[in-house]
This record gives structure tokens, sequence and C-alpha cells, in this order.
């Protein structure tokens, strides 16, 4: 049987997830995910399996950017 995937994820690469979130909502794929508790949460339920590398590279690459 093969592993239930991740329902949820937290992403803070920076010291302000809110400076990480609003790029996220505007670049391609647009990637909503929500502040909380100085973490940026990112729902994957309602996210197919296929589009798993398309998020991961959204947010690393959005990562990368604020990190200069």
């Amino acid at each position: 049987m093969a592993e239930p995937r991740v329902r949820s994820s937290t992403a803070s690469p920076c010291a302000c997830p809110r400076s990480l979130a609003a790029p996220l909502r505007l670049g391609t794929p647009p990637v909503v995910g929500r502040v909380e508790r100085g973490a940026l949460l990112l729902d994957l339920r309602s996210l197919p399996a296929q589009h798993d590398a398309a998020l991961g590279s959204a947010v690393l690459a959005c990562a990368g950017t604020l990190r200069g």
C-alpha cells in the first residue's frame, strides 16, 4: 500500500512568512496558503498528486528570490 500524501506543510524559510505568501499567490502556478503562529501553512488536501512537483518548485523558487 502506498504511503498517504502529506496533508499540510509548513514553509517558513524567511523571517516573515507573509513576505513569502504574497509572491506565491501571484506566481505560476498560484499557491495559496495561510499565515498562522508565525508560519506559512500550505494545505495539500485539494491539490492532485500530479501537481506536487510544480508546488515544490514554486515554493523553492519564491524562497530563493527572498533569500537573495
